[in-house]
C-alpha cells in the first residue's frame, strides 16, 4: 500500500514536471523567437531558390546574400531544390513555424501509431524540449525537423521488423547531410542473416548514390558547385569543415580544442589524443551495451547518441535525432529517474541557454551559453550507461 502511495506521489510530480517543461518550452521559443533575428536558414533556402530562378549559383555566398541578407551559404544538395521551392512560395517566417508545427504532430502520431506502450506525456516533453532543439529550428528554420519525421519512420520500420524502411531512409538522410551515413553502421547489428545485413547496407549506399546521380542529370551546371561548397573550394564559401566550435556547433571536439587553447595556449596534438580517447570510451560503452541481450530498438537508439556524442560537428538544431533514441530508451524507466531525465535533457538546456540573454558574461555562465547542449548530451548519455550497468548488476546479484 505504501509503495503505490509513493508511486502515486512520484507519478504526480513528474506529470507536474512534465506539464512545467512544456509550457515552458513554448514560452522560451516565442521569447527566443522576439529576441533574436529568426529564420536565418529559412531565408538562405528562399535565397537559394531565388538564385537559381534567377539563373545564378546558389552555391556562391553573393549571390544567395542579395535575397538573404545572410554572411552563410546554402549547403544542401541541387536536388533539394525542389522541394525548397514550397518555402520559396511560402516566403514567410510564420509559415514555416506553422508547417514545423503540423511536422511535430506529424511525428507525434508516427510513433504513436507504431509504439504499442506509448508514454504520450513523456514524449511530448521531449518532442517540444529535449536538448532545445525544437526551440533552435523554430529559431533559425532549419529542416532538422523535416528530418525528424524522416527519422521517426526509421524506428517504425524497426519496431515493424521492416528493417529495409530504415536503410532506405538513412540513404535519403545521408544525401542530404552525409554525416547520417554513419547510422548506416547500427543496421550491421538487426537481427537479421548477414547476408540481409550487406543488403541493407548496399541499399542504404545505393539509395545514396542515386539521388546524387539523380541531382546531378537534374541539375548539371551547379552539380560541380555544390561539391566545392563542401571542401571551400568557393571562394567566400561557408565550408562545415571550417567551422569553428562555440553555441553554433558544441561538439566535444571543439570543447576540448577551446580548453586547450585556454589552459595551454593552444596544442593540437593533446587535443587529437583527448578526443581519440574519447571516442574509444563512447565506442568501448556501445561495445559493451551490445554485449548484452537487449531489443534492437534500444540499440539503435543507443547507437544513436554515440554517433552523434563523437562527430566533430554538432549543430545545435541537429539534436532532434536524439529525441526518439532518449525516448525509446528512458520510457520504461520508474517516474523517479524519468523526472532525472526530463531535468537533464528539457530544462537544463533552456536554462543554459537563458545565458545568453545576460548583460555580461563570466567563464562559467560563457561556457555553459557555448557548450550546454553538449553538457546536457553528455550527463543524459553517461546516466544512460550508469543505469544500464545498475541493472545488469541487480540482474546478477539476483
Amino acid at each position: 500500500m505504501a509503495e503505490e502511495e509513493s508511486k502515486s506521489i512520484w507519478e504526480a510530480a513528474f506529470n507536474t514536471c512534465c506539464i512545467t517543461i512544456i509550457i515552458l518550452s513554448i514560452f522560451f521559443i516565442e521569447v527566443g523567437l522576439l529576441r533574436y533575428l529568426a529564420g536565418g536558414d529559412f531565408n538562405i533556402y528562399c535565397g537559394a531558390v531565388r538564385t537559381y530562378d534567377d539563373g545564378c549559383d546558389p552555391y556562391v555566398v553573393s549571390n544567395v546574400k542579395i535575397y538573404s541578407d545572410s554572411p552563410f551559404s546554402f549547403i544542401y544538395p541541387p536536388l533539394s531544390l525542389f522541394f525548397l521551392k514550397l518555402l520559396r512560395f511560402l516566403d514567410s517566417v510564420f509559415t514555416y513555424h506553422l508547417i514545423w508545427v503540423l511536422l511535430l504532430l506529424f511525428v507525434y502520431f508516427i510513433v504513436k501509431r507504431g509504439d504499442t506502450t506509448f508514454k504520450p506525456l513523456f514524449f511530448v516533453t521531449l518532442l517540444t524540449s529535449c536538448f532545445a532543439a525544437t526551440f533552435w529550428n523554430f529559431l533559425v528554420g532549419n529542416v532538422g525537423l523535416i528530418e525528424l519525421s524522416l527519422f521517426a519512420f526509421i524506428f517504425l520500420g524497426i519496431i515493424n521488423r521492416k528493417h529495409r524502411l530504415p536503410a532506405f531512409i538513412i540513404g535519403v538522410l545521408s544525401f542530404l547531410k552525409i554525416t547520417s551515413v554513419f547510422y548506416s553502421i547500427l543496421l550491421l547489428f538487426s537481427r537479421t542473416s548477414k547476408r540481409e545485413k550487406m543488403r541493407l547496407f548496399s541499399l542504404v549506399v545505393l539509395t545514396f548514390l542515386l539521388l546524387h546521380l539523380l541531382s546531378y542529370i537534374l541539375f548539371p551546371g551547379i552539380s560541380s558547385s555544390y561539391y566545392l561548397s563542401l571542401t571551400g573550394g568557393i571562394d567566400n564559401q561557408h565550408s562545415p569543415i571550417f567551422e569553428k566550435g562555440g553555441v553554433n556547433n558544441p561538439s566535444m571536439f571543439f570543447l576540448i580544442n577551446e580548453a586547450a587553447e585556454r589552459i595551454m595556449d593552444g596544442n593540437n596534438e593533446l587535443v587529437v589524443v583527448l578526443y581519440a580517447l574519447f571516442v574509444l570510451f563512447v565506442l568501448f560503452t556501445f561495445y559493451r551495451y551490445t554485449r548484452e541481450k537487449r531489443s534492437y530498438l534500444k540499440l539503435f537508439s543507443f547507437g544513436v547518441l554515440c554517433i552523434m556524442l563523437i562527430l566533430p560537428r554538432f549543430k545545435p538544431y541537429s539534436l532532434t535525432f536524439a529525441i526518439l533514441p532518449v525516448y525509446f530508451l528512458a520510457k520504461g524507466y520508474d517516474f523517479k529517474k524519468k523526472i532525472l531525465f526530463v531535468l537533464i535533457t528539457c530544462l537544463c538546456p533552456m536554462v543554459f541557454f537563458s545565458f545568453g540573454y545576460l548583460s555580461s558574461l563570466n567563464f562559467l555562465t560563457s561556457f555553459l551559453w557555448n557548450y550546454g547542449q553538449l553538457v546536457c548530451f553528455a550527463s543524459a548519455f553517461l546516466l544512460f550507461s550508469y543505469n544500464e550497468k545498475l541493472i545488469l548488476k541487480r540482474s546478477q546479484g539476483a
